[in-house]
């Protein structure tokens, strides 16, 4: 199975991205990733050294998000644009599926993509809505005319996008960036979220199929441990998962003590070093 590996990265988190590639050169076999695509979601030149890629740089193509067509709404914040880079690049892969990263998602054990499919469908299972998505579940059920009783898995990065939807979905909506960047964070009060990458692109698969099953098996073989900045009670548990891929975020990192901010440090370098 042959996959893109794309990562959107900002300013700030361009540094990650050789922790990343140094997990992706010591767990990922070379022979199942087309290319390794870098969408710059800053504001200066998107720089990393190619070496940090090892024998897999002549693999690297890094895209400044305004080729991908994407103009950003004033009103949006890197969080949220960083959602439709997602979108736009999976739609220009070669390969029926990308693997979609953050530049923190870090490749924690030997993998074999292959094994992540199940009858030649990422086994990635689904997970229930979430109350904190409430806006854009009902926003999405009636923009649809479906119901979203739960999404595809595994739960945020790392995430399979099936390349023929994705530019069906794009097609699918008119005038698709502005409606979705329109939709990430309404201008006017109350300001709901109404759609997000994931949330939407499952909705459309819905609503195409009626179920997620002709794209993805309801089996999971894929298991991430990603600890967010409302999660910071739970880091101490990244040293000993056996999660495929782990990941901090950079926001976490403000809730945790010097000794353990010196202990993660020293759990990369020593993992991937």
């Amino acid at each position: 199975m042959l996959v893109d590996i794309i990562t959107v990265v900002f300013d700030q988190e361009v540094y990650l991205l050789e922790w990343q590639a140094k997990s992706i050169q010591k767990f990922l076999d070379p022979d199942e990733i087309n290319e390794i695509i870098l969408v710059d979601n800053g504001s200066q030149k998107c720089e990393p050294d190619l070496d940090w890629y090892g024998a897999l740089k002549n693999k690297v193509r890094i895209i400044n998000h305004s080729h991908l067509g994407l103009k950003v709404m004033p009103h949006l914040d890197g969080w949220r644009t960083q959602q439709l880079c997602k979108i736009l690049a999976a739609a220009r892969s070669k390969c029926e599926y990308s693997l979609i990263l953050d530049a923190k998602t870090l490749f924690a054990k030997d993998i074999r993509i292959h094994n992540f499919f199940y009858n030649n469908r990422p086994a990635v299972g689904t997970i229930p809505t979430s109350d904190h998505w409430k806006d854009s579940k009902e926003y999405l059920e009636k923009y649809f005319a479906i119901e979203i009783k739960d999404v595809i898995g595994p739960g945020g990065v790392p995430y399979f996008f099936h390349t023929e939807t994705i530019n069906e979905m794009i097609k699918h909506i008119q005038d698709f960036n502005t409606w979705f960047q329109d939709n990430l964070y309404e201008q006017t009060y109350p300001h709901r979220t109404k759609v997000t990458e994931f949330m939407l692109y499952s909705a459309f698969v819905l609503h195409k199929h009626g179920q997620y099953d002709s794209l993805y098996s309801t089996k999971k073989t894929i298991s991430p441990f990603n600890v967010a900045d409302w999660e910071a009670e739970k880091f101490e548990n990244i040293f000993t998962t056996d999660a495929h891929t782990i990941s901090v975020a950079e926001k976490t990192k403000n809730f945790l003590t010097q000794e353990q901010l010196s202990r993660w440090e020293a759990f990369l370098n020593d993992k991937y070093n």
